[in-house]
């Protein structure tokens, strides 16, 4: 009721001015309210308890008559003294940054005056606008925006405003903490947030709160949201140029808070009104109340007779007490032999238990013993495998060899037969040469010349193809050994693939036969362990959460073999929320041989990862799971990063939105499947450095534990079976060709090398021919020699023809050698063949022995698990029974105790029971029951109520004193106040006229103000001419200058009323020509003289010549604003 304290004391001291000097509290300004709400109000301008119109007595209206004849003799007579400064509670400078359309301005304020003026944009109205955001002001108190972001200059995010305080003097707030300067910095940006920064002289932040910053504006009495305190450019516009009577009323009762006055006036009232009513409830409820304890002392005088069968009552209880000791007796006894017989058949169970664990090491021992039998047959295999490879490297150089000499055998005949031709050719030569000479040598020697150049290209060609020949040669055996090196690198991984088909329709087939396919994903104690954690639940403060597994369901069964992978151990994990549960829980895991991770979780409040998660278009590990439990959530989430590791299907794309774009938002790394075996997969994510890496992901080789759809499961691994199919075929195909390569390669050697042998020939044959050719024309000289030399060449040849015919017959030996060495090393590789085969089937009746003991051992382990489990049951049962016959023993002490302490150990007569005995206590409180019946409530219910009713009688009686005088106390205070709040607006408007009349006397203008309360309605009145006899003229019928002129007249008279320290006013020369503009400033600074130690802030947009420079008056004039024209191109033209 600040704004009640405030109107208080002036009422009290009769006065209507200087509110603001003394009073340190804010004054409250009610909202802007719309023309419907008032109208409703029988007046605004009074308490809604005073007669209409507000009027008062004839002695108040002689006062006010008074007291304005007593304010208009003060304000003819006061004299103007010296205006001096206040030593706080005003405003030093204001500075805006990013604040309307202005990157960064400040202003520096005098103490006193302040004229502002600048050109239009050049930033003076959004000086107030500043003043008032900054110290508090709503957003739409300023007329500009209804909200921050509106005054955030375009471009910008955020902006800043920044208003320093003046807080020197006796009368500082807080002077200690803040210093002689208080700094109020306030921040707001566009995305919403908005905050308060309240420093010190030095630049330290004391508070960021608002509150304290209202407790700032409540001590000086700013009144920053009073309209008529600053008035903005559309509320100075209004008020000076376009405000009707109404209007001006509006603004006179903000302005003084008598408007604020009136609802808190209502308010009281209402409050009053309803106490009455209450008042008259409390009236008719303590007459009730009154009849109620008569009726209650009136009951009381009649109960007092009937007792005497409460003594055989109390006899009949203490039996059935003691009768109720003896049957707890009996089931005691019956509760212990029940233990007994359990504990009979643990120790049976124990012993049978004990049994089959022997039985299962003697399975185990002789288990490893086939086992190293299958290992030693597995070596033997290798070293047969290796053994028979070399055989078959040495059986494939006989081969070659063999293959090799049949080649060569062939180019000997070859040769032979040219030695034969060549023969032959010789003896025809011999003849034609014997002819030769017989004739004349008729142009001979050029034919031979020619022939010779001909033979010599023929056999320079010939030369060329066997270069490249061999080359091509080089590069066939090159080939063909690439051919078999790859046909031998087939060989293991088609192998291997063999063996992962089998594994995966293994997997497939045991999908099909078995449902409940993720429980054997788990050890196979895990169902003991589970049934033993039920057990003995109550050791732990909170229920163990596992195996993870369990909680969790895969929606896209593809990524199974990945995932399970990845999540290693922690699917079969448990989740407690202590170590102590930890401890209990290990305990548990030893005793059923079941050992499983387990995590602490200390938080187990749900985990939100949204704010972590990378984009929705991708899918991650958490987004494919459907998890029940938060802790699991958590743990996966903390240990596993679940949220932040995605999932794409191809390796290609993986790659390029991992790593082509810079790494993605909240993504640590990317899991990819491999296309050629769906159950492994790829790791993409960046190393330490920052760079991409890529690691493999082996398959899982269990059994899943998450759970998923088993009829989806069965297809993926059906999909997983087929692709590996494909890649096995594919590497069959793979390894024919390779071999069928390695084949080719080596005929293509065959058919070059037969290639080669015939070049030489050739070549050879025109070698010859080159050198008959030459000796022919060598020997044309000796004619006679030449015939000698054809002879001795025909005894070469018939010797070269014996040395190859020598040659070929060793070749041919060779030959049958070779071949006999290569089939015995086939006959030897068939036989290994054999072994192999033998010690393969060896292998596999070993393999499935092993086989055979671990499905006994499992067996035995089965049975086992059923004996543990039976026995955990047992033991359950045992524990009950402990349990239930310690709650009995217990049971007996409390009966036998309370029985002691009812009386002492009675004897129950033959055949009662309880039931029994409680019947005859029945029908003897029937009897008592009825006996006190016809006084209809028993002697307790009479005494309590009687109690009751004069406790109430006492509360209510108090109750109605209280309330009542209250009431009356309320009533004459709301009465005070309303003749107080009728004297202070009669008071307050007195002085408002008296102070118009005297200002427009300041230049020879004559009026008045004309106030009608019950019409809500303020006019003035005023005659331009003060001499002019009349009633005046209407403010709609004065010129321009001389209304504005008056409506300054008006707002000084306001404010003075008002008593504010800070008083801003925006334009208020709008409208006005020079003459009335300097006497409107003039007036200004007279009025602001005379309020001693206010602080004015005007905003013109007139010049600086129109203001008189004093010391007490400071002149900020803006510069102009940048607009960014340019230059018109006119002159070029």
């Amino acid at each position: 009721m600040a704004s009640m304290k405030r109107h208080n004391a002036s009422i009290d001291g009769i006065e209507a001015s200087g509110i603001g000097q003394t009073q340190r509290k804010r004054v409250r300004v009610s909202e802007p309210t719309d023309d419907s709400s008032t109208s409703s109000d029988d007046d605004q301008g009074r308490p809604p308890a005073t007669e209409e119109g507000g009027s008062l007595s004839d002695d108040e209206d002689r006062r006010i008559e008074q007291y304005e004849l007593a304010q208009s003799q003060a304000m003819q007579t006061r004299q103007l003294g010296e205006n001096s400064p206040n030593e706080n509670g005003i405003l030093e400078s204001v500075e805006c940054i990013n604040f309307m359309c202005h990157k960064h301005f400040s202003v520096e304020l005098g103490p006193l005056i302040n004229f502002i003026v600048g050109k239009n944009g050049s930033g003076k109205s959004a000086i107030l606008t500043a003043i008032t955001l900054c110290l508090g002001g709503k957003a739409s108190v300023t007329n500009r925006g209804q909200s921050l972001k509106k005054f955030i200059k375009e471009g910008e995010d955020s902006s800043t405003i920044i208003v320093r305080i003046k807080n020197a003097g006796d009368g500082a707030y807080r002077q200690t903490e803040y210093g002689d300067v208080i700094t109020v910095e306030r921040h707001f940006a566009r995305n919403g947030s908005s905050g308060f920064k309240l420093k010190n002289t030095r630049g330290r932040i004391i508070s960021t709160k608002k509150a304290d910053l209202d407790d700032i504006i409540d001590y000086y009495v700013l009144q920053i949201d009073n309209p008529m305190n600053v008035l903005s450019q559309d509320l100075a516009r209004q008020f000076l140029s376009a405000s009707t009577p109404s209007e001006k009323y509006k603004f006179f009762v903000k302005g003084v808070q008598l408007e604020q006055l009136d609802q808190d006036y209502r308010l009281m009232e209402e409050s009053v009104n309803q106490n009455a009513i209450k008042l008259q409830a409390y009236e008719e409820e303590l007459e009730l109340v009154r009849n109620e304890h008569k009726e209650a002392v009136n009951l009381q005088k009649k109960m007092d007779q009937h007792m005497h069968l409460v003594e055989e009552i109390m006899e009949t209880q203490n039996m059935m007490v003691w009768s109720i000791v003896d049957d707890q007796e009996k089931t005691v006894k019956e509760v212990e032999q029940d233990v007994q017989a359990i504990s009979d058949r643990i120790a049976e169970f124990e012993q049978e238990k004990h049994r089959q664990e022997q039985l299962r090491e003697r399975l185990k021992l002789k288990t490893d013993e086939r086992d190293q039998d299958y290992k030693n047959a597995e070596k033997a295999l290798q070293d047969h495998d290796e053994n028979q490879n070399d055989l078959g490297r040495r059986l494939q150089e006989a081969i070659n060899k063999f293959q090799n000499q049949q080649t060569e055998n062939r180019s000997i005949r070859e040769m032979i037969k040219s030695v034969e031709a060549n023969i032959e050719k010789i003896r025809r030569s011999i003849v034609d040469e014997e002819k030769r000479l017989e004739e004349i040598d008729n142009g001979r020697s050029i034919l031979l010349q020619q022939e010779i150049e001909t033979k010599r290209q023929e056999a320079n060609n010939l030369q060329q193809r066997l270069t490249d020949a061999q080359v091509k040669m080089r590069e066939l055996r090159e080939s063909a050994d690439e051919a078999r090196r790859i046909a031998d690198g087939k060989r293991h991984p088609l192998l291997a693939q063999q063996n992962e088909v089998e594994q995966a329709e293994a997997r497939l087939n045991q999908l099909k036969r078995n449902k409940d396919h993720q429980r054997s994903g788990f050890n196979p104690n895990m169902p003991t362990l589970l049934r033993a954690i039920e057990n003995d639940i109550g050791s732990f403060s909170m229920r163990p959460v596992g195996p993870l597994g369990h909680h969790v369901r895969l929606k896209e069964p593809k990524w199974s073999s990945i995932l399970e992978q990845t999540f290693g151990g922690a699917l079969s994990s448990f989740v407690v929320t202590s170590k102590r549960d930890m401890n209990t829980l290990q305990r548990i895991m030893q005793r059923t041989q079941c050992t499983c991770p387990i995590f602490i979780a200390s938080d187990t409040s749900p985990l939100d990862t949204s704010a972590h998660e990378p984009d929705t278009k991708y899918d991650t590990i958490l987004r494919v799971l459907e998890i029940d439990n938060a802790l699991v959530k958590r743990q996966l989430v903390i240990s596993n990063g679940i949220e932040q590791v995605l999932l794409i299907e191809d390796l290609e794309e993986a790659s390029k939105i991992m790593f082509d774009s810079g790494r993605p938002r909240n993504v640590k790394r990317c899991f990819s499947i491999d296309r050629h075996n769906p159950r492994r997969g790829y790791a993409l994510t960046y190393n330490r450095s920052g760079g991409p890496g890529q690691s493999p992901i082996p398959a899982y080789q269990g059994q899943p534990r998450m759970k998923t759809d088993h009829e989806s499961q069965i297809r993926v691994q059906q999909d997983i079976v087929d692709a590996l199919r494909n890649d096995l075929r594919r590497l069959e195909e793979e390894r024919r060709d390779a071999a069928m390569k390695a084949k080719k390669c080596q005929e293509a050697i065959q058919r070059q090398q037969r290639d080669m042998n015939n070049l030489r020939i050739q070549h050879q044959s025109t070698e010859d021919r080159i050198t008959e050719l030459q000796d022919e024309m060598a020997n044309d000289e000796l004619r006679a020699g030449r015939l000698t030399q054809l002879k001795e060449n025909l005894q070469n040849n018939k010797e070269e023809h014996e040395s190859y015919t020598r040659s070929l017959i060793d070749g041919v030996a060779a030959f049958e050698e070779y071949r006999g060495i290569a089939q015995d090393l086939k006959g030897e590789k068939q036989e290994k063949d054999r072994e192999r085969e033998e010690l393969d089937r060896q292998l596999r009746d070993r393999e499935a022995r092993v086989s055979k003991l671990k499905q006994k051992i499992d067996s035995v382990g089965k049975s086992i698990s059923a004996l543990v489990q039976k026995l955990d049951e047992l033991r359950v049962q045992k524990s009950a029974k402990e349990a239930k016959l310690d709650k009995r023993r217990r049971t007996l002490r409390e009966v036998e105790v309370k029985a002691a302490e009812k009386s002492a150990r009675v004897p129950v007569p033959e055949g009662e029971t309880p039931v029994s005995l409680k019947d005859k206590i029945l029908k003897l409180k029937a009897d008592y029951a009825e006996a006190i019946q016809r006084m209809g409530l028993s002697p307790e219910e009479v005494t309590a109520r009687t109690a009751a009713a004069e406790e109430r009688l006492k509360t209510v009686d108090r109750q109605y004193r209280d309330f009542a005088n209250t009431h009356q106390k309320l009533t004459h205070a709301l009465s005070e106040r309303f003749t107080r709040w009728k004297q202070f607006r009669s008071y307050i408007t007195a002085r408002a006229k008296i102070q118009f009349t005297y200002l427009l006397s300041e230049r020879g203008f004559r009026g008045r103000t004309v106030v009608d309360h019950n019409n809500k309605l303020l006019d003035i009145k005023v005659e331009p001419d003060i001499t002019t006899d009349g009633g005046g003229r209407e403010a709609k019928t004065l010129s321009g200058g001389e209304k504005s002129f008056s409506q300054i007249c008006l707002l000084l008279s306001l404010w003075e009323a008002m008593g504010s320290p800070i008083r801003c006013l925006d334009e208020f020369d709008v409208y006005m020509d020079s003459v009335n503009r300097r006497l409107s400033i003039e007036l200004l600074m007279t009025a602001a003289r005379r309020s001693v130690g206010k602080q004015f802030i005007f905003i013109t947009p007139g010049s600086r010549a129109d203001i008189k420079t004093d010391p007490d008056v400071k002149v900020n004039e803006l510069a102009e604003p940048l607009r960014g024209q340019r230059r018109l191109p006119f002159g070029n033209q």
